[in-house]
């Protein structure tokens, strides 16, 4: 990335920060998050420029943007529910709604999608189309068949995703390797064990992974 885009963004960097202290400040849960998609809305109409499309599955937001004359597209998506989790600290912009929280980072992650949008809106440094996916629901599994159901591939060309905070090294090992930590380093929405099944021309082994609660 250019010492430029980077400058560019750094100086909406109070703008972002505001926008990601009020999400962490008032989380909703998966498919509830109405409050939350009324911001994201509002904020893309502040940015300008973006055609907007609420309701997407429930509370899914498209953000689409054309420039130029390619008829290249890309997708970026962001999740933005909550955790059903007591927030404990005392942090400033700590959640204000008992038992729900913004634990596993989807406040962070749109911000930075938003952020995005901002950037994209006020250089216009591309050609082709951009869409925008804020995805409600991630925690529950529930938000992308939704969106799906209602259409989302139909504007879809590809969708990349991302993981915040994970911090990972980097893998050494053959194809199938399954990487983790000897800690705990993300919060989920997931039960206390997942069952691992791996295949080959010959044979089927599974083994049970268990999570600390």
């Amino acid at each position: 990335m250019s010492t430029a885009v980077l400058e560019k963004i750094k100086s909406g960097k109070d703008t972002l920060t505001s926008w990601m202290n009020h999400m962490h400040k008032t989380p909703e849960l998966a498919l509830k998050e109405t409050g939350t998609a009324k911001f994201i809305a509002e904020r893309l109409r502040e940015i300008g420029g973006w055609e907007i499309v609420e309701g997407v599955g429930k509370t899914g937001i498209v953000a689409s943007m054309k420039v130029g004359d390619s008829e290249k597209s890309i997708g970026l998506r962001a999740d933005f529910d909550a955790l059903p989790i007591e927030e404990d600290n005392n942090l400033p912009y700590k959640s204000t709604v008992p038992g729900n929280a913004h634990l596993c980072g989807h406040d962070g992650h749109t911000t930075m999608l938003l952020g995005a949008a901002k950037y994209l809106a006020e250089t216009k440094n591309f050609n082709g189309t951009v869409r925008l996916f804020f995805q409600p629901g991630e925690e529950t599994m529930e938000g992308a068949p939704a969106m799906i159901a209602d259409g989302l591939f139909e504007a879809l060309c590809r969708l990349p995703g991302h993981g915040r905070g994970t911090r990972l090294p980097l893998l050494k090992g053959p194809l199938g390797t399954l990487g983790t930590l000897h800690q705990p380093f993300f919060r989920s929405g997931c039960p206390d064990s997942i069952a691992i099944k791996a295949y080959h021309a010959m044979q089927v082994s599974c083994t049970q992974v268990h999570l600390m609660p």
